[in-house]
């Protein structure tokens, strides 16, 4: 969810916006929306040592994936990218 707190007019030019807080990371592309992102979380959960789902799973994300994990400079880069138009 994105929240605006304000629109005020600014003195610089451009588009510019801003991440200021967030919780846990976004799920990877094509996971197959909220279904699809539950599912690959509990097929990577707790359970120690992983099944072949859940190390099919993190091999599909690249290794590893850390769901409580928030990176708000990644975040801040993303939302810079779109409001500039600079996305793909």
């Amino acid at each position: 969810m994105i929240a605006v707190e304000a629109v005020e007019p600014a003195e610089v030019e451009g588009t510019w916006c801003e991440v200021l807080a967030g919780a846990r990371a976004c799920p990877p592309e094509d996971i197959g929306g909220v279904p699809g992102y539950q599912g690959f979380l509990e097929s990577i959960s707790q359970r120690r040592p992983l099944d072949e789902d859940g190390r099919a799973a993190l091999e599909w994300v690249g290794g590893s994936f850390d769901a409580e994990l928030f990176d708000r400079r990644a975040a801040n880069a993303a939302v810079q990218r779109i409001c500039n138009k600079l996305w793909g």
